[in-house]
């Protein structure tokens, strides 16, 4: 019994603490407010009915791994309503001496393809969203990704700016945050900061919210996307169309309030996503039958290998 007096007391403790957190951070909400930096968005003054919007998302898909050597599937997919939709796929065959970051070369990858979906929309588009950061991932690649995504962040950067070049908007969607803030997870505490915003600004839990962002990145990164020509701003948004809050990177920075307002007005799943990138993000799925196909006609070649090998063993 004692043990679970003391475990309601520490529970107790955690709770006042984290409370007295959340507060802090609508404080912290409210003076973004003052100062500007945060506001509200009024989704009926911006519309994308007429705007020519495009989606981009890819996936991948392990096939079949034998020690430090792995098959994988990639895929990506441009997409916009009414046409039909632009894919790309590529078979490839990763090494990664140390075993230990495949997946993560594998993910490179897919940021490569995802590049090439980027340059295959036509130059009337207006909007490309893109399902995920601009900057993805937010690293270097790893060696192992030579074979398919060398000079990745390069080649990601100057597709992306020769799109806004010709007049559009990049927006990059991140549907779940990350890490936390002041200990307490990122979703749970923007939710509180942007309470702050809207008890400042004196309006409803149904107008939605946008307050910064400063996403981390390595300072080698950030300078190319810089240095190519891409400049683009990070934000989070409480919108009441969805239960957690999102980050959206948009490039040109001053197509900042513009695009959020054409974004509060593009038509949505009922997770609130919009309905261009949930149809990129479904579209490139990787189905399963194919894989496991793949990995039968992998495996068989692989057993007929061994036996080979077992033959000549036997011989010597």
């Amino acid at each position: 019994m004692e043990f679970f007096a003391e475990l309601d007391r520490a529970v107790e403790e955690l709770r006042s603490s984290i409370s007295k957190r959340l507060e802090e951070l609508r404080s912290f909400g409210r003076e973004l407010a003052r100062e500007g930096v945060a506001y509200a968005i009024d989704a009926r003054r911006g519309s994308a009915s007429s705007t020519r919007v495009v989606g981009v998302d890819g996936s991948r898909a392990l096939v079949e791994r034998l020690g430090s050597t792995a098959l994988y599937i990639v895929k990506a997919v441009a997409v916009s309503l009414g046409d039909a939709p632009r894919r790309f796929t590529k078979l490839l065959v990763l090494e990664d001496p140390l075993d230990e970051r495949l997946e993560a070369c594998a993910e490179d990858c897919m940021s490569a393809l995802e590049a090439l979906a980027y340059e295959s929309v036509g130059s009337d588009v207006e909007m490309l969203l893109i399902d995920g950061p601009i900057v993805d991932p937010p690293r270097a690649p790893y060696p192992c990704s030579r074979v398919c995504a060398e000079d990745l962040h390069e080649r990601r950067a100057k597709t992306l700016a020769r799109i806004v070049g010709r007049g559009a908007t990049v927006l990059g969607f991140v549907k779940r945050l990350r890490a936390s803030i002041s200990g307490v997870p990122a979703p749970i505490a923007f939710r509180a900061i942007c309470a702050g915003v809207r008890d400042q600004l004196g309006v409803g839990e149904g107008t939605t919210v946008v307050v910064p962002h400063d996403p981390a990145l390595p300072q080698r990164v950030a300078e190319t996307y810089r240095r190519l020509g891409l400049e683009f701003v990070s934000l989070v948004v409480c919108d009441p169309r969805r239960d957690e809050p999102y980050r959206i990177d948009v490039a040109p920075p001053d197509a900042l309030r513009t695009s959020l307002e054409a974004l509060s007005s593009i038509p949505r799943t009922w997770d609130g996503v919009p309905i261009h990138v949930a149809l990129a993000h479904e579209l490139a799925k990787i189905p399963r039958d194919l894989v496991e196909l793949a990995r039968i006609r992998v495996r068989r070649a692989l057993l007929a290998l061994n036996s080979s090998n077992a033959d000549r063993s036997v011989a010597i």
